[in-house]
Order: C-alpha cells, then sequence, then structure tokens
C-alpha cells in the first residue's frame, strides 16, 4: 500500500512578509501606533514595493494595521475599548465550545488539555512566562477545539491576534501567570466532572478578570506616555508708573 504524505503548501513571498511583519507586531516589536514606512521596510526585507503593499493589505483585513490615503500604513492602535469588545467576543466563543463540549462529550480533548496544564505547570516551575504564556494559550484554544466546530475556530483565531496584542501587557506582572494558572485548573476541574455550568461560569470569570488586568494596566502604560502639559510661565504683574508731575514751561 503507497502511504501519501501530506506536505505544508509553501508560503508566497506576500505571505512570508506577512507573517515576518505580524510577528513583530504582535511580540511588541513594532509598537501600537507605528508607522511602516515603505522605503524603509523595502531596503530592509530587501524586496519591492509590490509584495509588502499586498502584505499590509493582509494584515489590514486581519485588524492589525489600518491603511490610509494620506497618512500610509501603520499599527492599529490599542484602546480599552477594543480589549473590551474582544473580551466579550472571547466570552461567547469560549464559553459556547466548553458547552458543546460538556454536552456532546470530548474524551480526545480532556487528555490534551490535561497535558498542556502540565506543561504550564512546568514552565511557571522554571520560571519561564514566555514558555507558560504559550501552553496558556494552547489550553484556550484546546477548549475552542473540544466543541468540533471549524466555524467558530476560524472566527475564534481572527480575534486572537487582536487579543494577544493585549495580553503581552501583563504577562510579566508579579502573580499574573500564577493566579490564571489555577484559574485554567478550576475550569479544567469543572469540566472534567461533568459540570459544564459551573466550567463556563470559571471561564467566564476568568476572562472578565483578565480583562480587568489588562484594562488596568493599559490605563498606567497610558498615562505614563502621556506627555506632560508645559508649564505657563506667569506673566509679571504690570509695572506700576508712578505719577509724573506736567513739565513747566522753560
Amino acid at each position: 500500500m503507497v502511504v501519501v504524505r501530506r506536505f505544508a503548501k509553501p508560503r508566497t513571498l506576500v505571505e512570508e512578509v506577512a507573517a515576518h511583519l505580524r510577528e513583530r507586531i504582535l511580540d511588541g516589536t513594532i509598537s501600537p501606533g507605528e508607522r511602516l514606512y515603505e522605503l524603509r521596510l523595502t531596503r530592509e526585507l530587501a524586496l519591492s514595493r509590490s509584495p509588502l503593499r499586498e502584505a499590509f493589505r493582509m494584515l489590514a483585513t486581519e485588524g492589525l494595521v489600518t491603511i490610509s490615503p494620506r497618512r500610509g500604513t501603520a499599527v492599529r492602535p490599542i484602546s480599552i475599548e477594543e480589549l473590551r469588545d474582544v473580551s466579550e467576543m472571547r466570552t461567547l466563543f469560549e464559553t459556547f465550545a466548553l458547552a458543546r463540549a460538556a454536552q456532546r462529550g470530548a474524551g480526545d480533548q480532556v487528555e490534551h488539555m490535561r497535558g498542556l496544564l502540565a506543561e504550564a505547570r512546568g514552565a511557571l516551575a522554571r520560571r519561564n512566562v514566555e514558555a507558560w504564556y504559550e501552553s496558556s494559550q494552547r489550553f484556550h484554544d484546546a477548549i475552542i477545539d473540544s466543541a468540533g466546530n471549524a466555524q467558530l475556530k476560524s472566527l475564534y483565531d481572527f480575534i486572537k491576534l487582536s487579543m494577544r496584542r493585549y495580553q503581552l501587557l501583563v504577562i510579566g506582572l508579579p502573580r499574573h501567570p500564577d493566579r490564571s494558572q489555577a484559574e485554567h485548573q478550576k475550569i479544567f476541574d469543572a469540566f472534567v466532572s461533568g459540570d459544564g455550568r459551573r466550567a463556563c461560569a470559571r471561564l467566564e470569570d476568568h476572562i472578565r478578570r483578565e480583562a480587568d488586568t489588562l484594562a488596568a494596566a493599559l490605563a498606567g502604560a497610558q498615562r505614563r506616555e502621556k506627555p506632560a502639559r508645559p508649564r505657563r510661565r506667569r506673566r509679571p504683574p504690570p509695572r506700576r508708573l508712578s505719577r509724573l508731575s506736567p513739565l513747566r514751561a522753560r
């Protein structure tokens, strides 16, 4: 019997450029609101403007950059309003997936989720925050996968790009990884016990608490970056002129 192996489809130049810029945006190398200058990037990446502009358009459809005829291309700014919107959508998607998984059964995902929690615990023990973050995100991906809904996964992957930009603000905060890890464990324990309602309630609380932490971190960062208002120089009081006696005619 001949076994046909599937190979990953090679990425085009545009996809390679988009992936490179996407990663730099998501890891914070390119800051929110920063302009993306075509001339600089074409020299840096050794390519023409055509594939770069196509990559810009691809990132724009993902909500990572904005393209303006006059101002050019810039990384989309982050805001507390967008954070709240994305968190609401994330809550809807993840709780729906978890509730559906509890109804239909997701035995294949249970062991996978258990393994991801173990990976995350090991990363925390080594104080490797980056490794913990990746395991944590895969745990939430597993929640979505447990629903067995391809369209749901596609929509979730779209908002996950936006969410990642905000999550990078807090992964280094003291106690945040430990607290999130404990909450993940409680979600999982409720799920495997068959109590889907309690698992969804804990998941919703977890996402809300993370959104509140992110909003506080973002507000603090915005206060630090806000330029101080220049102090107005006080004008000296008008000089009082003494009355001059009229000149006498000589």
